[in-house]
């Protein structure tokens, strides 16, 4: 199982391990929550030997560099076909997440793809986001995103856009056979087109993250159709549907994220100090 995160196993097969790095934070300085979803995800595909068709993931804490994230998981029920799992990301004493997982496959004679991968220009027309930061490294330094409908940061005004953006991402050392850990970090990455929505400079550390699974393939680029709904009560709703260079349907990734304003050197900015892990 190729991991771009630094997911590993230990003797223990219900027990990982991630250290806190660059290639796992993300440019606020903390464990991107896509990437903490999709490790777990990652294990319980190897654990099981089944792919996962769902998970969600529940967000408890912030996990900081330095340390080490266990990963404990936890296979509630094992049917014939189906995998209900579950697992817990703890820094310490601290929980950081708590993920819910099904896993499985059944044979069933119709099959299809009835969404169609939207019409958008490609990579090489699209206008470059720059997510890296000069103070500091972070996922995005093996990681880019490019802009074909929406607008880029720099770009941005108060007037708001039609809720619809779409951004191609491309995957840590791609191209190569995707995994659920890079769908589901890309998947993460949807909050970027909360600026275009609203007209303002203006992301934010998800809630919750939920990825329902389609297919696999190889691919360098990930396009992220993104559909922003509603942001009232400093709070925000949106989903992507995930196409892979060759149109393959990857998946669609849902939260509710928690909003903030960018600082100037690509941060969140925040109203009170976060919560340490003990």
């Amino acid at each position: 199982m190729v991991n771009a995160f630094g997911l590993r196993a230990t003797s223990d097969p219900m027990h990982w391990q991630l250290t806190l790095a660059d290639e796992n934070i993300t440019p606020g300085g903390a464990l991107q929550g896509g990437i903490g979803m999709g490790i777990a995800v990652d294990a319980l595909e190897s654990v099981t030997g089944r792919q996962a068709i769902w998970s969600t993931a529940q967000y408890l804490s912030y996990a900081e560099p330095p340390g080490e994230v266990d990963i404990k998981l936890s296979l509630e029920v094992v049917g014939h076909r189906i995998t209900q799992a579950r697992a817990t990301l703890h820094l310490g004493k601290t929980e950081v997440l708590t993920t819910l997982v099904a896993l499985g496959s059944r044979d069933f004679e119709v099959e299809g793809t009835p969404v169609q991968k939207p019409i958008a220009q490609p990579v090489e027309q699209c206008r470059s986001q720059d997510m890296v930061r000069d103070d500091m490294a972070s996922m995005f330094d093996k990681m880019s995103m490019v802009v074909s409908k929406g607008r880029t940061r720099d770009e941005i005004t108060e007037v708001r856009g039609d809720g619809n953006s779409i951004f191609y991402v491309r995957i840590a050392d791609g191209p190569r056979l995707i995994n659920a850990s890079d769908i589901a970090a890309v998947g993460d990455t949807m909050p970027m087109a909360y600026g275009d929505a609203f007209g303002a400079t203006v992301n934010g550390n998800s809630i919750d993250n939920t990825v329902r699974y389609g297919g696999r393939c190889v691919t360098e680029w990930v396009m992220m159709d993104c559909h922003v709904f509603d942001l009232r009560r400093g709070f925000a709703h949106g989903l992507a549907h995930m196409w892979g260079d060759d149109g393959t349907y990857l998946g669609t990734a849902s939260q509710s994220t928690i909003m903030r304003h960018i600082s100037p050197e690509g941060g969140l900015l925040r109203t009170a100090p976060r919560r340490p892990a003990n």
